[in-house]
């Protein structure tokens, strides 16, 4: 990691912030969070590892002693908490797929509902065709199950 000053010694500026002064440092387990006025980097020796803005003006940063959680406190009275830590390896332990039997966990049971109240409406003249349009079939074939079922 490389720093490089500014006018003085006092505004040491980090490449990770653009064009902001650290105002902030905190380090732990091999990381350093600098932040300016509304921007946060996490860096480890060789790299930026995140980078990000805030809306509110920072007012403190703190790392956990492992390194696995970041606090952010900005001047409207704001503390956020981020875990900044991964596993060494994610596995999948299990996997269910979404079932018209299942919750709606799409959300499409008001949609499921205003077609089904569409097509059976007396009031319609036929003929009649509906459109189910979108990337992927998955969410397409979940609605028409649940029509289908419902």
């Amino acid at each position: 990691m490389s720093w490089s000053t500014g006018q003085d010694a006092d505004n040491a500026i980090i490449p990770a912030l653009t064009g902001q002064s650290v105002e902030h440092l905190a380090a732990a387990g091999g990381l350093t969070v600098a932040a300016g006025d509304r921007q946060i980097a996490v860096l480890t020796k060789d790299a930026v590892v995140a980078r990000w803005e805030t809306q509110d003006e920072i007012t403190a940063v703190a790392l956990s002693p492992d390194a696995a959680a970041l606090g952010v406190a900005t001047r409207n009275m704001t503390f956020r908490i981020w875990r900044i830590d991964a596993p060494q390896e994610l596995r999948l332990t299990s996997y269910t797929a979404d079932s018209p039997d299942g919750d709606d966990l799409l959300g499409v049971d008001p949609i499921v509902d205003a077609l089904a109240a569409l097509v059976s409406a007396r009031a319609l003249q036929p003929p009649l065709s509906v459109g189910l349009l979108g990337r992927g079939a998955r969410a397409k074939r979940f609605l028409c199950d649940a029509w289908r079922t419902g």
